[in-house]
């Protein structure tokens, strides 16, 4: 299936959108500045509910408006999103009780220039990468996750607040439903790695002729995490936050037998990033029997001919993928969907080749 349909109303810089999409390759051309980005915005925020651009929804809503409602026609089912402090999610109409119940129902994989914190980034950054892409085909996780995040702010408040020597009092319900929860989150994450090794490897060698090492780091020892707590709480108090846990956890990345971080070159930062999307997106499709829509914003600019050309002949094994670029020459390739977006009268609108299919 395929997003066939956008609409949006004061999301970003569009006053309005309606816009039909075509499967394939498309390739959404423009300068800076005029909504390319704020394009593809819209169908990653229609799959998980959240920009990869901001965590602050408000940000989303355009100038001197209150509210933005998107939405998009996959297939035969429709997604909308209305949001006004807070989101509402329907389904075919149908208001969802919890957004955990529709995420993904549009499986969308992004790569984004930010992709490269998954490797030069803090920790935090990628374990919102596994999360995220475990919550695509393994819906329960969210609530596990939610769980564990609610009992990881009760203890650490009562932390915080401690003074050593003195009974906490409540901790231990709070460590036993930290520790109940961390076992599921550790094992979905470690099996989440296992599948992203199994693609990541063959794909990440066909962009650069070498190998690449992913390894799961453990930030505690998940058989007895209730007795680490109990010897580190004097450490613990002093710090004002958990120490031990699946919040502490880490991916390592290693290229020619060195950690990646430190050691590999930008361009080849870049391509692991690549590697471990297409392999998200294998892993999806295989998981799920349904290939997710790609997106690619602006972060093409940065290869080379060469490997532009590769990662061409890996895209085209999706029924649809979404590129945002100002880069001119892509449409020499001919076998693409040109949408172009342009500013006029300070407002953008979109042509598909020479034809005005919308004005905003």
């Amino acid at each position: 299936m395929y997003l066939k349909s956008l609409y949006a109303k004061n999301f970003r810089n569009f006053k309005t959108l309606k816009l039909d999409l075509e499967p394939g390759i498309n390739l959404i051309l423009g300068d800076n500045g005029v909504g390319k980005t704020n394009l593809v915005e819209i169908v990653y925020f229609l799959s998980t509910f959240g920009s990869f651009r901001t965590p602050n929804d408000d940000d989303l809503v355009r100038f001197g408006e209150s509210y933005f409602i998107i939405s998009g026609m996959y297939g035969d089912v429709k997604v909308e999103v209305r949001y006004a402090d807070k989101k509402k999610v329907l389904v075919n109409k149908v208001k969802q009780e919890r957004l955990s119940n529709a995420f993904s129902t549009i499986p969308v994989i992004a790569l984004t220039s930010s992709d490269l914190e998954i490797v030069d980034g803090a920790p935090v950054r990628r374990r919102r990468f596994m999360n995220i892409g475990i919550s695509m085909y393994k819906r329960p996780y969210i609530d596990i996750l939610s769980l564990y995040s609610r009992a990881l702010k009760q203890r650490n408040s009562l932390l915080k607040h401690a003074t050593t020597g003195k009974e906490i009092s409540g901790i231990e319900i709070w460590e036993k439903q930290l520790a109940m929860n961390a076992s599921p989150i550790v094992t979905a994450r470690k099996d989440y790695i296992n599948r992203l090794l199994h693609y990541a490897v063959p794909v990440f060698y066909s962009l650069t002729g070498q190998d690449i090492e992913i390894a799961y780091k453990e930030g505690a020892d998940y058989e007895n995490l209730m007795e680490q707590f109990k010897q580190m709480r004097k450490k613990e108090i002093e710090r004002g936050y958990t120490l031990y846990g699946p919040h502490r956890d880490d991916i390592i990345f290693k290229t020619k037998g060195h950690s990646a971080k430190v050691s590999a070159s930008f361009g080849i930062k870049r391509l692991i990033t690549i590697a471990l999307r297409i392999a998200q997106a294998r892993m999806l499709t295989q998981i799920r029997g349904e290939e997710p829509i790609l997106i690619l914003d602006e972060m093409i600019g940065e290869l080379d001919k060469e490997k532009l050309e590769l990662l061409s002949d890996l895209l085209m094994d999706y029924e649809q993928v979404l590129i945002a670029t100002t880069r001119e020459d892509l449409q020499e390739r001919g076998d693409y969907n040109i949408y172009r977006i342009e500013e006029r009268d300070g407002a953008p609108f979109i042509r598909k080749g020479a034809e005005t299919i919308h004005s905003i």
